[in-house]
């Protein structure tokens, strides 16, 4: 959602595309498990929904507890979060746009 408003900001989302991954990817714990991270980058990262893309299913196949309830709080928080962004950016961009023709 987030990512397709930029391109009204951008010639190419390419660049954009690269970065989400790129971030996913060390966030979610797929590419440096999150146990690796320092305590203070970790409480960060917790904060984050991030860790339930990668590492939290992980860890539920090997049998570690998790918090299902603060898992589903960082979830609806971020998605209130990034629903408030997604609006902000849709409504700067509908005042750029222009059409043309009928």
């Amino acid at each position: 959602m987030t990512k397709g408003s930029t391109i009204f900001y951008t010639s190419s989302i390419w660049g954009i595309s690269k970065l989400k991954i790129a971030l996913v990817s060390l966030l979610s714990g797929r590419a440096i498990p999150l146990s690796f991270y320092p305590m203070t980058v970790l409480r960060v990262i917790r904060a984050l929904p991030f860790e339930g893309l990668f590492y939290n299913p992980i860890q539920l196949m090997l049998g570690r507890h998790i918090d299902a309830s603060r898992e589903i709080i960082v979830l609806l928080l971020s998605n209130c979060i990034t629903a408030m962004i997604y609006l902000f950016l849709r409504n700067r961009a509908l005042r750029k746009v222009t059409v043309s023709g009928g």
